[in-house]
């Protein structure tokens, strides 16, 4: 869940494009990590996927086993 308003973004950095600017209290579900665990692979309610800075999340995630370096493609 954001904990305030947080930039969703194509690849795990803050250089990468912007998708969307997610609104405070926005559940969504977790797909992966990036190897460091400081990027979360997320999909929002509506579908939409991208890369979030995880300490602006409020997480409740159990253990991320899946990691990637970027956004994987789509099988």
């Amino acid at each position: 869940m954001t904990q305030g308003q947080v930039n969703m973004r194509t690849e795990p950095n803050a250089q990468s494009g912007l998708i969307w600017q997610v609104p405070a209290g926005e559940v969504m579900s977790v797909l992966g990590r990036n190897p460091a665990g400081d990027w979360l692979h997320v999909q929002l309610r509506n579908g939409l996927t991208g890369w979030m800075f995880a300490e602006l999340l409020r997480q409740n995630t159990g253990v991320i086993q899946t990691s990637y370096e970027a956004t994987p493609l789509p099988p």
